[in-house]
């Protein structure tokens, strides 16, 4: 099923906390856990999410940088911006293959020694956690399609929602970041101020990579619940997909790191653009780690529905947070096929002079001419005479049922002729307007350029320059809109009905073949 019709047939109604569904994945028995299992594997590949990761490696590149900014920044206020980097890329070293962390380290400490305060800083987090919201962006439409809907709120509504999830999520990297760079002489310098021993620091160090952990799992939580367009169950602060999705990555990124430390041959591929690739790579398996906790987040929705009774197969009885784009889409791709339908009747109407125009397809008319030579077709006529076959009439009802007939047929055609007139009207009031604004620039264009030359045989300057290629833009437009106005205004003369005459002379030769 495609988003469209997805979006069409979406469950406004549905209850994301219906109380039929099991509150917890503990609920769910073992067939429920095996369908989910197998449906997310399935709908990883169909969801063809190895694309959609290398496209979020994209954004995550492009929202890379600004991010680590507006974090560096905010932990530079307290004096700790180039203890975090040092702590983070540490890390990073740990889990991932060293040619990212060098790829990484020259822009970040280079972020680190900018100096920023007062209003630049400021003006710095505000536009980099505007370009880092494009990756939560590109996320939230890649879990669109899991859900199988369409985006359709509004982008006043949507930027706000994605701008909000941005800076939420790096408050809770910087926590972390945080966490990880109180560590060794400094973990011992802050026991030391605040007069914790030796035993404390040890549970500290112990105990703050737990904490880091659940950090970040709450992190990817809030991305997999903010950021689709659907309804969704209340907040869980530690989804299963979250936890997978972490686990999975960090197995992923040791074997990586592993493997590139030896057995890789990057650097005779690649040479000095090895760092990046591997970088690239790495960040690739990242979004693969978190498509793949969404993509078993949204089938244990599904499992649940299932479980509780409720029709799921197909799609998730889910409703969206707001249809207003995606109705408006749907509408303008409706208007597109209607398009398409004149534009081919157009055509064939140029190839075959006996097919009917696209206008006479879509106007209504009284085929009288077919009433009366059908013998199956009831006539219009409500009498009880109507009921009977016109070689059983009397010739006072055939004229009785001729005059009801043409009756209607005239008055439906003054109908149609008084609409034609009206169009073509509007469109000749269209066309004058349009013209009359080309005349006016044309005039505006004809005194601009006579001050130009006077300009110009003044003094060579740079301004008369820019006058003249003022002046020359501007009768061009007005050249285009006089020449638009006048084509329009031309079609649209004489404003007669001719199509409604055209269909008189129709029903008119119709009458007359079936009274002979």
């Amino acid at each position: 099923m495609n988003q469209q019709d997805a979006a069409s047939t979406a469950p406004v109604d549905a209850d994301p906390d219906d109380p039929r569904k099991a509150d917890s994945p503990t609920e769910l028995t073992k067939p429920s856990w095996m369908f989910v299992l197998k449906k997310t594997a399935r709908e990883f590949s169909r969801d063809q999410c190895t694309d959609l990761a290398a496209a979020l490696t994209y954004y995550a590149v492009l929202s890379l940088f600004p991010a680590i900014l507006a974090v560096v920044s905010l932990l530079g206020v307290f004096g700790q911006g180039q203890a975090t980097v040092d702590g983070v890329l540490q890390i990073v070293g740990d889990l991932g293959p060293s040619s990212a962390v060098d790829t990484l380290r020259g822009p970040i400490e280079q972020l680190v020694q900018a100096p920023a305060a007062g209003f630049a800083l400021l003006t710095g987090v505000a536009g980099a956690l505007w370009s880092a919201s494009g990756y939560v962006g590109a996320f939230g439409r890649a879990m669109n399609r899991m859900y199988e809907v369409e985006e359709g709120r509004p982008v006043w509504k949507l930027r706000p929602v994605m701008l909000l999830v941005t800076l939420v999520g790096l408050l809770l990297v910087a926590c972390a970041a945080v966490m990880l760079a109180v560590s060794g002489p400094i973990a011992s310098a802050v026991g030391d101020t605040i007069g914790l021993g030796d035993t404390a620091l040890t549970v500290w160090n112990i105990a703050r990579w737990p904490i880091v952990l659940v950090i970040v799992v709450l992190a990817v939580a809030i991305l997999y619940y903010a950021t689709p367009n659907v309804q969704q169950p209340k907040f869980r602060w530690i989804s299963s997909g979250a936890a997978l999705a972490i686990l999975v990555w960090i197995l992923a990124s040791v074997l990586f790191g592993f493997y590139v430390a030896n057995f890789g041959s990057y650097n005779k591929t690649y040479g000095s653009l090895a760092g990046a690739i591997v970088f690239l790579l790495w960040l690739w398996i990242t979004n693969l780690a978190l498509l793949f906790g969404a993509e078993l987040d949204s089938e244990l929705e599904r499992g649940r529905q299932l479980q509780a009774g409720m029709v799921a197969e197909e799609r998730l009885q889910l409703p969206p947070r707001d249809t207003r784009v995606s109705d408006k889409n749907e509408q303008k791709d409706a208007d597109a096929v209607e398009q398409g339908r004149r534009l081919r009747l157009a055509h064939e109407q140029n190839d075959s002079p006996d097919a009917p125009t696209a206008e006479q397809a879509d106007r209504p008319r009284t085929r009288t001419g077919d009433v009366m030579t059908d013998r199956s077709a009831p006539p219009p006529d409500t009498r009880a005479a109507s009921s009977r076959p016109v070689s059983d009439l009397s010739t006072v009802q055939l004229v009785e049922r001729l005059t009801d007939q043409v009756s209607t047929l005239v008055r439906t055609e003054i109908r149609s002729g008084l609409d034609e007139v009206k169009s073509k009207g509007t469109r000749v009031g269209v066309g004058i307007g349009i013209s009359g604004a080309g005349a006016l620039l044309l005039f505006f264009g004809v005194a601009t350029l006579i001050a130009t030359a006077v300009l110009g045989l003044a003094t060579v300057v740079a301004p008369w320059l820019a006058a003249l290629i003022v002046a020359v833009v501007v009768l061009v437009v007005g050249g285009i809109l006089a020449a638009v106005g006048a084509s329009r205004a031309k079609n649209a003369l004489p404003p007669v009905p001719a199509d409604t005459a055209a269909s008189v002379n129709d029903d008119i030769s119709a009458i007359k073949k079936g009274i002979r």
